[in-house]
């Protein structure tokens, strides 16, 4: 998942179109979904190597880098998967709006361009084939993406765009949650990111940490219930038991 303090800082300045995008609530929507399908996620910069990874979620990356943009692409043409929320793309790294069209350094890869920002009031809501979203909408063009759910007069709400050897997923609105998970999920099994350890109990994650030797898998329960046995293979440091 990238995270740019830069960024951060300059999506919750005054004078944009909505004053209700908070950034540690949009990488919560994001984030949440994949916890709970047991995906372990990295949380990186935008000009970080991201070769190794399967899927790269960027939650509303409004301040974007000239080099950010050309790594993002060159992830998804290398073959990895991306996912793109709406208000990215909109200024450089000195907050001065990209000229080009929005979201001008990311319009080549997401295959599409943004006519018009429709923010939503707080408490409103807008209808999509995903049901209820809220926060924002957006009016786009599509310039080679596929739409893959709409809103309720037609247009594009969330996105789908073949970049090279890969993909490039945009959002244009905020899903419910319970549609965001399935939607998180969907993008999650075509990218091939899997639960480091699948099969566990609702609430009990896995972390795994590898060395040159040895591989650790730290299993939290984040319950109050009691589990006797989790589908995980190995020894337990505390017993030395299998």
């Amino acid at each position: 998942m990238v995270l740019d303090w830069r960024n951060w800082w300059a999506l919750e300045q005054e004078s944009h179109p909505s004053d209700q995008i908070r950034m540690m609530g949009r990488l919560r929507d994001h984030y949440d979904p994949l916890w709970k399908l047991g995906i372990t996620t990295d949380v990186v910069r935008p000009t970080t190597d991201l070769s190794k990874y399967r899927l790269v979620v960027v939650p509303n990356l409004y301040l974007i880098s000239g080099e950010a943009a050309r790594n993002l692409a060159s992830y998804v043409e290398s073959g990895g998967h991306l996912v793109v929320s709406f208000f990215s793309g909109i200024v450089d790294e000195r907050d001065q709006i990209w000229m080009g069209g929005y979201p001008a350094p990311l319009r080549d890869l997401l295959g599409l361009t943004v006519l018009e920002f429709d923010p939503l009031l707080p408490g409103a809501s807008t209808a999509t084939s995903l049901g209820e979203a809220t926060l924002w909408s957006e009016h786009i063009q599509l310039e080679g993406a596929t739409a893959m759910e709409t809103f309720a007069n037609g247009e594009p709400a969330v996105t789908r765009h073949a970049s090279g050897k890969g993909v490039a997923w945009y959002l244009a609105t905020r899903p419910a949650p319970d549609a965001m998970a399935g939607l998180m999920g969907r993008v999650a099994r075509e990218a091939g990111a899997a639960p480091a350890v699948p099969g566990l109990p609702e609430g009990v994650e896995a972390v795994v940490r590898v060395g040159d030797d040895v591989r650790h898998v730290f299993l939290i329960n984040h319950t109050d219930q009691a589990f006797g046995e989790v589908p995980a293979r190995g020894v337990t440091l505390r017993t030395e038991r299998p």
